[in-house]
């Protein structure tokens, strides 16, 4: 475990706690570690740990005895919140695993496809997760372009989830 970065062992943390729905069960305020491991289904003591790394990463705070989302956690974590980051953060686990068949490409030139390659479920969560990025990037998008005076259509041609263009005829 030495060889891992913090930034590593950190954005690991934060990947898993998402996952476990780690975030979510903090929504509606403060817990213990064994009361959240009891709302994520998870161990008590590995939760408490889990807990504790994300206390000291700034996403969330500890006090008498038990945890509770910060600010950053609440905007950009839990499914609840209009910023959510939260199916990007998951998609990050099937975005590893394609980084991880790099020498397998550099060895026999076999390039990964996810287009192709993806399951269902996966192919599901990279379109949220692309929305959830595309969410954040809208209004600037919007902002700075041009639209013709009068414009009553768009024509849409990118081929995914078409967000920006939804942002840009509302």
């Amino acid at each position: 475990m030495a060889a891992l970065s913090q930034v590593t062992i950190r954005a690991r943390a934060i990947m898993v706690a998402t996952k476990l729905g780690v975030f979510d069960a903090l929504i509606a305020g403060a817990l213990s570690a064994p009361d959240a491991a009891a709302r994520c289904d998870t161990s008590p003591a590995a939760t408490e740990k889990l807990l504790s790394m994300l206390v000291g990463s700034g996403y969330l705070r500890f006090n008498d005895g038990r945890y509770a989302l910060s600010s950053t956690a609440r905007k950009w974590l839990t499914t609840e919140s209009p910023n959510s980051l939260r199916d990007k953060v998951l998609f990050e686990f099937v975005e590893w695993n394609l980084v991880e068949r790099l020498e397998t490409f550099v060895r026999t030139g076999d390039p990964v496809d996810m287009h192709a390659s993806a399951s269902p479920e996966e192919w599901g969560l990279y379109q949220r997760a692309m929305r959830a990025l595309s969410g954040l990037a809208a209004p600037e998008v919007v902002r700075r372009t041009p639209m013709p005076a009068g414009a009553t259509t768009m024509l849409d041609i990118g081929g995914s989830h078409g967000y920006i263009s939804v942002a840009m005829c509302r």
